[in-house]
Order: structure tokens, then C-alpha cells, then sequence
């Protein structure tokens, strides 16, 4: 009997048996899940600022990019001149030598032709591409995020599956970012371009997302966390704590790791190995490695119900290293989702789906989106409005 109806008789029979669907999907994905390397998560830092009246242009390059490209995509705003400008931002700004906006880095890494790494916007679509093509060769993961009052706490774990080039400082990072900071008063978003609201300025219901808000590392990362000479499958772990301030608005920060060379930019010498990313919303009390529970994995999944434009975050932890699978499938056993297999580091990770980066839409129901590692799975229903 072909898999997909035995995943029909589970799914679609009046009387749903949760352990068969589970059994089903467990098989399904212990068939595609061969060995290989982790999932390349590329960074785009958006140099932006709310003066500036062709960063809108930016911001819709990268909304679409987002879309097509879920799981392979996390950007960055970094803004200059404004109120929501840093002074680690600042600092990335000027050791990077970005002098026009929006300009962006991918990766911070410096592509064939370029003079230097920051970019126009019209170069980020080609050179995200190149990117999310090359492979990746460290792991980084969230071990027990936790918070404790008012402070949060991991453990940063990183782990090379391939070696670093020689000689290079390699740092690791964490970013807190903010979505939905409306773009009003001091924050009221500039605009030159007419294909944005007809060239309306400032622009009206808009948002400024992934705003870098601090840089726990400082501008160029941590140097206690990687030693200078790395040994392939060794983890290294850096703690981290910080606070959030008040204005903040808790549920859409987001906390992003990453490992970068540090070397000379001129030299392209400042290149994002891999990142990872895990909501601020799933630090809980007790640290996500001590819940009790019947999920295998600490499957979180958001937001859920979820509309079809919307990006929907999975979000689990691995208790060791291993192979991830992730598959969205309707009530038929039909898979609905590009194939997902990485090799991640033990700790908390998140995985971003979009409905539509399968098909231009799928119809509104309900969907199971399952997580698999180490032999254990997790599977959260999914409704999609």
C-alpha cells in the first residue's frame, strides 16, 4: 500500500488516532531523512533609517525574499540616524563602510564584483541566492532558554561540521530584534518611492520589523566563545543573560544567534557562517529543557491559527545533536511543504514556514506540522484560515 494512503486511512477517518498519525509521519520522515549537512540560515542586514525615502524600497526586497524563502532567511534592520538607531549598529555601519542607504549586507560577505560588502538593494535577491546555496559548516542552538523575573538566560551552543578557514578570529553573536514597532511620531517612515503607497510620505500603517535592537555581544560578537584553533564536532557554549526594557513589546522579540570570521572587512573577512533564531516567547520559567510533557520535542508552534500570507514559526528542542526533519501535510497525507533536513546542535531552534512558499495558496483547514529528530516526534495541528 503506497505511504500516502496509509497516511489517508490515519488522517482522514472520521475517527483521527493521533498515535497513528504520528506513527505515519514518524515513517514518512525516517524515509526522507537521510544524513547531511545543516540548513544554511542566511543574514541580510538592512542599513536603513526613517529619513531615508528609499528604504521602504528595502524593506518590500526583503518581505518578498522572506515569502519565497521561509527557512532559509533572517534579516536584520539596522538603523542609522534615527531614534531607533544603536550605537553597536552604528559601529557595524562604519566597519563595514556603509556610506548609502538602504544598502545591505548578505552575510556580510563580499561577492564577486562588489568593492566592498554593503550592497544596493537591487544586488540582495541574486546574492541571497548564491548564498542560501553554500554550505553551511557550524550549528548554533539556544541550550535551556530560560527567564527568571525579568532576566533571560541560554547557554549559545556552536558546533563546526566542516572546518573554519585557518587563521581567521571566528566570533559568535546574539541579536535581540523587534517586529511591529509602528512607524509613527519620531518613528514616522519617509518615502520617495511611488510604487509604495502611491509615493505618500510619511507612510501610513506601517511597521518597521527585525529592528536590531541590541547587540549582546557588542558590534563584532563574543571572543570567549570560539577558541582560535577549532576542532571539528567539539560544542562550544557561551551564557548569556540580558533584560528587556520597558516599551518593548515582549511577544515580538526575537533572539538570533550567529557565527561570523572576524578578520579585516576589506579583506571579506567578516562572513556569517550560519545563524539561528528562537522567539523570546518560548524562554520559559523553568528553562525549555526542564518542561514535563507529553511533546517529545517542546513543538511550539505560532501563530495558530495562521493566515496564508502569514509566517508560521515551529519552534523545538533537541536534547543532543542530530538530524531535524519538518513536514506540513493536509488531512489527505498530501505534503504541503518543501522538503526540510538539517543537522543541528542540541538546544532550542525554529524553523519558518509559509503556506506559500509551496503554492501561491492552500486552502484554509487544518494541517499537521510535524518535527522529527533522534527517533522522537512531535506533531502540532495547524489550522490555516
Amino acid at each position: 500500500m503506497p505511504l500516502f494512503d496509509i497516511l489517508y486511512l490515519d488522517l482522514g477517518s472520521k475517527n483521527i488516532n493521533m498515535k497513528k498519525i504520528i506513527y505515519s509521519l514518524s515513517f514518512f520522515l525516517m524515509l526522507t531523512n537521510t544524513a547531511g549537512a545543516q540548513v544554511k540560515k542566511v543574514m541580510l542586514e538592512d542599513f536603513t533609517g526613517t529619513w531615508c525615502g528609499w528604504c521602504p524600497e528595502g524593506t518590500v526586497i526583503i518581505e518578498q525574499l522572506l515569502a519565497a524563502n521561509p527557512t532559509n532567511f533572517i534579516p536584520v534592520a539596522s538603523h542609522n540616524g534615527d531614534a531607533l538607531e544603536i550605537a553597536d549598529g552604528a559601529a557595524i555601519d562604519a566597519g563595514l563602510n556603509v556610506t548609502a542607504y538602504p544598502n545591505g549586507a548578505v552575510d556580510r560577505y563580499q561577492f564577486t564584483g562588489q568593492a566592498k560588502i554593503p550592497m544596493s538593494r537591487g544586488q540582495w535577491s541574486a546574492s541571497f541566492n548564491t548564498r542560501k546555496n553554500t554550505p553551511a559548516i557550524v550549528s548554533v542552538g539556544f541550550g535551556n532558554p530560560s527567564v527568571s523575573g525579568t532576566t533571560y538566560s541560554a547557554k549559545v551552543n556552536v558546533k563546526f561540521t566542516s572546518a573554519p578557514l585557518a587563521g581567521v578570529p571566528l566570533k559568535m553573536n546574539v541579536y535581540i530584534t523587534e517586529d511591529s514597532i509602528a512607524a509613527t511620531g519620531t518613528n514616522a517612515q519617509g518615502n520617495y518611492s511611488t510604487a509604495i503607497q502611491s509615493g505618500a510620505t510619511p507612510l501610513t500603517n506601517w511597521f518597521h520589523n527585525a529592528t536590531l535592537r541590541q547587540a549582546l555581544g557588542g558590534a563584532w560578537g563574543y571572543s570567549t566563545t570560539i577558541p582560535a584553533t577549532v576542532v571539528v564536532g567539539t560544542t562550544y557554549t557561551e551564557s548569556i543573560t540580558f533584560t528587556i526594557p520597558a516599551g518593548w513589546q515582549k511577544k515580538h522579540i526575537n533572539v538570533i544567534a550567529f557565527v561570523a570570521y572576524d578578520g579585516l572587512a576589506t579583506a571579506n573577512r567578516k562572513e556569517i557562517l550560519n545563524a539561528e533564531q528562537y522567539p523570546l516567547k518560548y524562554w520559559y520559567p523553568t528553562g525549555v529543557e526542564d518542561v514535563k510533557g507529553t511533546d517529545q520535542l517542546g513543538l511550539n508552534v505560532s501563530p495558530n491559527p495562521a493566515r496564508n500570507n502569514t509566517f508560521v514559526k515551529a519552534s523545538f528542542t533537541l536534547k543532543e545533536d542530530g538530524m531535524v526533519t519538518m513536514q506540513v501535510m493536509n488531512a489527505f497525507g498530501q505534503v504541503v511543504s518543501k522538503p526540510y533536513s538539517s543537522y543541528e546542535v542540541a538546544g532550542a531552534h525554529t524553523i519558518q514556514w509559509n503556506a506559500q512558499e509551496y503554492a501561491a495558496a492552500i486552502a484554509p483547514g487544518l494541517y499537521f506540522l510535524t518535527v522529527s529528530s533522534n527517533g522522537l516526534t512531535s506533531v502540532s495541528k495547524l489550522i490555516i484560515e
